[in-house]
């Protein structure tokens, strides 16, 4: 798709399903208010001890996204969860998914949602799930807690932020508690200045937040930074899906 003046909604797709993504800062079409809710002491343990260690995991309840039906998530120490069972592991060059289309076939991710994707090691915190709730209202919280950034760094610099998904609307949010990274490392990692943040149906539609690729292309201003509180908020529609080029871009190859 051609890219269109910041903050103009423009339908591109003509695709059944889709999303459209308010935040805690506002968009096009209005905000949300979803807040953190830690679930670090309440919430189980994944037991992800290596920076690219990833497991299956059956929730209580079934989620449809992107109209396919499952209750199987395959989430990753990096920032990811990939919708429904996988075998394969990507690697952090799979958050690249957002505008980087060689990944096709057996070798691409699938279909996946990505609060941060990025280089997170494995020397703090934990990745944690739990259920808060009860039926038919019951929320599904993956919490990436404390996370060191990047891989191997000695500044000691952690993230934690979460991925809530909701049985009663099928609404994904994405929640960031601590993105600030200071020291060597902050140009480049703070405020998620290396994470993709987005949703991925398949090799032709993936909806983004942030890339760091897009600000190498269109500039810092097309391409706003995470920060702490921020609160992204992906409601399913049906009809055409629809794009605004701040805060949100679309890729449509």
């Amino acid at each position: 798709s051609s890219l269109g003046s910041p903050l103009q909604a423009t339908a591109v797709t003509s695709a059944t399903t889709g999303y459209l993504l308010r935040t805690s800062d506002g968009t096009d079409w209005g905000t949300c208010s979803t807040s953190f809710t830690d679930i670090s002491s309440t919430g189980t343990s994944l037991g992800l001890a290596t920076a690219q260690s990833a497991t299956d995991i059956v929730m209580p309840f079934d989620l449809t996204f992107y109209g396919v039906v499952s209750d199987t998530l395959h989430i990753g120490n990096q920032g990811w969860i990939l919708f429904g069972q996988r075998s394969e592991l990507p690697t952090e060059y799979d958050c690249n998914f957002l505008y980087d289309n060689s990944w096709s076939g057996s070798s691409a991710p699938g279909m996946g949602i990505y609060p941060f994707c990025d280089s997170l090691g494995v020397n703090t915190g934990a990745v944690y799930v739990d259920t808060l709730g009860a039926t038919p209202n019951r929320r599904f919280i993956v919490q990436w807690d404390d996370r060191r950034i990047p891989v191997g760094n000695s500044d000691g610099n952690t993230v934690t932020f979460q991925a809530v998904l909701y049985e009663d609307s099928n609404r994904i949010d994405f929640v960031y508690h601590d993105v600030v990274v200071t020291g060597t490392y902050a140009s480049s990692y703070s405020l998620g200045g290396e994470a993709s943040v987005g949703l991925r149906r398949d090799d032709a539609y993936s909806l983004q937040y942030w890339s760091p690729r897009w600000s190498d292309y269109y500039g810092p201003q097309l391409a706003p930074r995470l920060h702490n509180g921020l609160a992204l908020c992906f409601t399913p529609i049906s009809g055409p899906i629809r794009e605004a080029y701040l805060p949100l871009a679309l890729r449509n190859n």
